[in-house]
């Protein structure tokens, strides 16, 4: 299992001390050291994710390449000025189909 994280934070610094603690912090990639998709994931999780970043389109590019599925909520909480923290309007639909509520698979 891979687990990334927005670096340069103060959840990354918990996430960090927890790895650490758990002895995982070999499985650990963090964005700010240069996120790059390397290798093929059955599945990928990425649940209220891409709405965060500044440009997640490439980010959701390379994800596609490199998994089948991938869970995440593109539609749960819209882009607009009630959440100010969503910076980002993103489409899955270039990459992925719908197969059922938070569920997708590469097209």
């Amino acid at each position: 299992m891979t687990f990334v994280e927005i670096g340069n934070s103060p959840t990354e610094a918990y996430a960090r001390w927890r790895f650490n603690k758990h002895g995982v912090a070999d499985k650990v990639k963090f964005m700010n050291e240069g996120f790059e998709v390397k290798q093929d994931y059955d599945f990928i999780v990425a649940m209220d994710v891409f709405e965060h970043m500044e440009k997640p389109q490439p980010v959701i590019e390379a994800i596609a390449k490199h998994t089948k599925y991938l869970f995440c909520n593109p539609n749960q909480i819209k882009y607009n000025w009630l959440y100010p923290q969503h910076i980002s309007q993103f489409s899955l639909e270039p990459y992925f189909k719908k197969v059922d509520l938070y569920l997708y698979e590469r097209r």
